[in-house]
């Protein structure tokens, strides 16, 4: 072989050699650039998540405070109505305080059955409540106006 074509065959391989790089640099690049592009969406929708989160957290405490505030003032209306079994106390504590503001009764029947009935349950315990609601037929007379 001669001088002349171990140089083309050099440079040939040389200049193959040089395209090659570029091609495959280009080809990894591309790759690359495809994974960096689809994990930044990533990052991004992550952000997105986490910012939301944080922002939960912070009225979370909000919540909980309301929560546990509109939970007593619950458990304090549950205290102040009486049970089924003190109706009998309700209804003559209803006559007394009508009579200690110089009302005359006519009229006094209780009805038997209820009118309206609520089952709640309580939160902590996850017990259940009936509240039931009765009506009073009543009459009465007296000065309105003091």
């Amino acid at each position: 072989m001669s001088f002349r074509n171990q140089k083309v065959i050099s440079f040939a391989v040389l200049v193959s050699f040089l395209a090659s790089i570029p091609i495959w640099f280009f080809s990894l690049h591309s790759n690359i650039a495809n994974n960096l592009s689809s994990i930044s969406e990533k990052y991004e929708q992550e952000k997105i998540v986490d910012k939301e989160l944080e922002r939960v957290e912070n009225k979370l405490g909000i919540v909980t405070n309301n929560f546990l505030a509109s939970n007593d003032k619950f458990n304090n209306l549950l205290r102040k109505i009486p049970s089924i079994n003190d109706r009998d106390n309700a209804l003559a504590l209803f006559k007394d305080i009508i009579q200690a503001h110089s009302l005359k009764i006519h009229k006094f029947e209780p009805t038997q059955g209820a009118i309206e009935e609520k089952i709640m349950s309580i939160a902590e315990t996850g017990g259940k409540v009936t509240i039931k609601k009765y009506a009073v037929d009543a009459i009465l007379t007296g000065n309105f106006l003091r």
